[in-house]
């Protein structure tokens, strides 16, 4: 197998890994970044530390009309457990959200 070839497999592996990422955490791009600052907002904004919990996360999505369950099973499914790894960990990039077209 040549290098290109290689590379290709590489990248559709990533990609497909990414897609599945997406699914998993049911969020749209632009829902993922109001949410991290969101929560960098009530954390570092408000001089909070972090409770270990992922009640900001809930409240987020309540004030935004979405299943709070889902949207806390869709961040846990990403490996965020509480509120500062949702904002420190789930960058949209790790997703490919960066790598699709723009709505």
């Amino acid at each position: 197998m040549d290098k290109d070839r290689k590379k290709q497999l590489r990248k559709q592996f990533k990609e497909q890994e990414q897609a599945v990422a997406r699914r998993a955490l049911g969020l749209l791009p632009d829902q993922l970044r109001d949410l991290r600052a969101h929560i960098e907002r009530s954390i570092a904004g408000q001089g909070m530390l972090c409770d270990h919990t992922l009640t900001r996360t809930r409240e987020w999505a309540i004030q935004n009309a979405l299943d709070s369950d889902r949207v806390v099973e869709g961040v846990r499914s990403a490996g965020a457990f509480c509120d500062c790894e949702v904002a420190l960990n789930l960058h949209p990039h790790e997703f490919g959200f960066d790598q699709l077209p723009r709505e």
